[in-house]
């Protein structure tokens, strides 16, 4: 009976001491990060029968337990890897609104000022000091655009040199939790007990890699788990884990994505990407998310204002005169776009791409696919965006050797229908526009200021009433490559049709537009064009009209001259260019204050869900404390405890040595 009295002080101090070791553990760790508290779980022994009924025979130590709660650290990674997302999506969005939001400097200054200096320019257009002024305002709104694009590349630099990071830290991590894995089964199949140390390191690194990339895990029966990422993509299968890396974009080689690496039983290394839409979670689903939905479409944005200005300035200045007296020429070189035909084309059509058109205020800065369906007709689908195809009709040229589609800011000349089947993908992503604009002319007197001048008179031996008056000056040359000069003359034909005819020189007449109430018809060659009351006619950028009523014979002549030094009629089309909704129903001011509020507003938006998951974080990690984590105050409770526990057991076994002394004491 002795002995067992002493046996069970023993079990209690032995228990008094892990408990003792335990709370020491956890006082030790109440500021480690990953560390889950731990209590010791006891269990009676097994009693013994002694006839007058079963004695307890102490204390067991079952083990040492986490305390964890697997819902609670799902909760806590997933709202970790959405923490991840948005603080990245946010950090970048407030830099590139950085670059972009001073009112006082940049594009919205440089606009500002061109459109001042070309009203100077129209103020005084013989005034070289004024036009010399100009060329520089072109020039620093150039720059700005070259700038600020630049500025967005860096950005997009930063964003791969961040990728590159992420990619290594979640290598490291997977190997690791893959190592951690075999080193817990084993540990866990060796002794039969849960390996408390191991588990928490794991968990601390599956919080890490959510944090990164989101990751969801899968427990196996082995006491190993298995980590995902995306929509079910594995990286971590038990005790092997799989390495990524970075490759170039297929759709923008100047990004990266993320792909698998995989090396084969021969040792060849390949890789398998990842589409970027599947990682939106943690550090790598922000980049990718901020990249796709900020970067790329705003530095379209900006490559589309930078576009359309260029296109709109350089065919207004083209429409005008010189300082010299020549031809206006463009302002802005702007790189084009390309044609690039499928290498499985049957037919011989030759397609090219321009910026510009009547569609150009709609210019989408996107890439397409063109394929010919047959009788004029095609399927245009915007590859930039994935959309569904639409189907656009080809209008035949006028001169019969062609066709074209005006189509989202682009002009695409067909040189003859392709073989049904055909497709061409035309590349006219306008990112990198706004960094390759540059200025195309040299010299102030380069600026078109003045309008090409045009006169209309009678014939003298006309019969009939009818008059022609000149309605605009003309809004092109004439012919192609210099001013028109000389005269034109339109005759009055026996069947009461106009007859144009080139009479001062060997170039051959362009077509003839009539409009009527807003319907244009083209007549080439120029020969019986209708004589239609109030109807409005242009040869050569020279637009009339016609009054009264001509007899057959009598002859109209159209005079073009160079203008005046003092001519302002063009400089002011030029500057009014400003005022014009030539993007979209906006200016090129308002489209770019568009642009910096969408960028603003990205910023802003992020920065509120940023913050509120911040909070959500909090609350769930509060929660997960609640279970897994040490409170200082409690284990001050429970040290005491065991220390009673430890002192009182001490004492049952010193009770049974005096008892066995005694027994001892009787013998003798």
């Amino acid at each position: 009976m002795t002995q067992s009295l002493i046996q069970i002080g023993s079990t209690g101090l032995n228990a008094a001491q892990y408990g003792l070791s335990v709370t020491g553990n956890n006082i030790a760790n109440a500021s480690t990060t990953g560390y889950s508290r731990e209590v010791v779980d006891y269990s009676e022994s097994t009693g013994q029968n002694f006839g007058a009924g079963y004695l307890g025979s102490g204390v067991n130590v079952v083990t040492v337990q986490r305390q964890y709660a697997e819902y609670l650290n799902q909760q806590l990674n997933a709202a970790v890897a959405q923490g991840g997302m948005l603080t990245t999506y946010n950090s970048s969005a407030e830099q590139l609104n950085d670059i972009v939001s001073d009112p006082t400097a940049g594009i919205t200054t440089s606009l500002t000022t061109l459109a001042s200096g070309l009203s100077t320019v129209a103020n005084s257009p013989s005034d070289t000091s004024a036009r010399a002024a100009a060329l520089g305002d072109i020039n620093s709104l150039t720059t700005q655009f070259n700038e600020v694009t630049q500025e967005f590349n860096s950005v997009r630099s930063d964003i791969n040199t961040e990728l590159t990071g992420a990619v290594s830290q979640i290598n490291t991590l997977s190997s690791q939790i893959a190592s951690l894995n075999k080193q817990i089964v084993t540990a866990e199949a060796s002794s039969g007990q849960p390996a408390n140390q191991l588990l928490d390191q794991r968990d601390a690194a599956v919080n890490q890699l959510a944090q990164l990339v989101g990751a969801t895990t899968t427990d196996n029966a082995d006491g190993s788990i298995n980590v995902t990422i995306g929509n079910g993509q594995s990286l971590v299968n038990g005790q092997y884990s799989y390495n990524l890396t970075t490759v170039a974009s297929s759709s923008n080689s100047s990004e990266l994505d993320i792909a698998y690496q995989v090396t084969n039983s021969a040792g060849v290394t390949s890789t398998i990407p990842i589409s970027e839409s599947v990682l939106t979670s943690g550090t790598v689903g922000g980049l990718f998310q901020f990249r796709s939905q900020t970067l790329d479409p705003q530095q379209r944005a900006l490559g589309n204002i930078a576009v359309t200005l260029a296109t709109t300035m350089n065919e207004q200045n083209e429409a005008g005169v010189t300082l010299t007296g020549a031809q206006g020429s463009a302002l802005f070189d702007v790189t084009q776009p390309t044609v690039t035909a499928a290498t499985a084309n049957t037919g011989g059509a030759t397609i090219t791409a321009t910026y510009g058109g009547s569609t150009l205020s709609s210019l989408t800065g996107d890439n397409y696919t063109l394929t010919y369906e047959g009788g004029g007709n095609y399927s245009l689908q915007d590859t930039t965006t994935g959309g569904a195809p639409v189907t656009v009709s080809a209008t035949a040229d006028t001169s019969g050797t062609g066709s074209s589609i005006n189509v989202d800011g682009l002009q695409i000349a067909i040189s003859t229908d392709p073989a049904v089947g055909d497709s061409f993908q035309i590349q006219s992503d306008t990112t990198e526009a706004g960094s390759t604009l540059s200025v195309a002319i040299t010299d102030g007197s380069d600026i078109a200021a003045g309008s090409p001048q045009a006169t209309a008179t009678t014939g003298t031996t006309n019969t009939g009433t009818g008059t022609i008056t000149v309605t605009s000056p003309p809004a092109q040359y004439y012919p192609t490559g210099a001013m028109m000069q000389g005269t034109v003359t339109a005759t009055v034909n026996a069947t009461g049709t106009l007859d144009f005819a080139q009479t001062t020189t060997g170039d051959a007449l362009p077509d003839v537009t009539v409009t009527v109430n807003g319907v244009a018809t083209t007549y080439s060659p120029p020969t019986n064009v209708p004589v239609t009351a109030g109807a409005t006619y242009n040869v050569g950028g020279v637009t009339f009209t016609m009054s009264g009523t001509p007899a057959t014979g009598d002859t109209f002549t159209l005079t073009a001259s160079a203008a005046a030094p003092s001519d302002n009629t063009n400089a002011l089309q030029l500057a009014n260019l400003f005022n014009e909704t030539t993007i979209g129903s906006q200016t090129y001011s308002g489209a770019y204050s568009a642009f910096v509020g969408a960028i603003g507003d990205a910023e802003s938006t992020s920065n509120t869900a940023s913050q509120a998951q911040t909070t959500l974080i909090s609350q769930v990690t509060q929660a997960q404390q609640s279970v897994s984590g040490v409170n200082l105050d409690e284990e001050a409770e429970n040290m005491m405890t065991y220390e009673q526990m430890y002192q009182a057991n001490s004492k049952v076994i010193q009770a049974a040595s005096t008892i066995f002394d005694a027994i001892i004491g009787i013998d003798t």
